[in-house]
Order: C-alpha cells, then sequence, then structure tokens
C-alpha cells in the first residue's frame, strides 16, 4: 500500500529540482555581481590609504 506514495514523493521531489535549477542562475549572477562590487572597494580603499 505504500508503493504509490513512494512515487507521488519521487515527482515532487523532481519538480523541487527542476524549479531549483530554473533560480540557479539567479544567485550566481547576484553573488558575481556582489563580489565584482567589492573587488572594486578594496582597491579603490587601498588607492585612498596608499595616497595618504
Amino acid at each position: 500500500m505504500r508503493e504509490p506514495r513512494k512515487c507521488v514523493r519521487k515527482s515532487i521531489k523532481f519538480t523541487k529540482k527542476k524549479k531549483l535549477k530554473d533560480f540557479a542562475m539567479l544567485p550566481n549572477k547576484l553573488f558575481q555581481d556582489m563580489y565584482a562590487l567589492l573587488v572594486v572597494l578594496v582597491q579603490e580603499i587601498n588607492a585612498l590609504n596608499f595616497h595618504n
């Protein structure tokens, strides 16, 4: 009697994985942009410290 329930759970897990793959690019792009801004900020701070 438990067999159909396992099938339902597998299909739900598959849909969750599919949705995660769709949104996987969004955090990666966000982190890349934030890291690029952080690198620029650190470079500007280092330039200010170097001149003083």
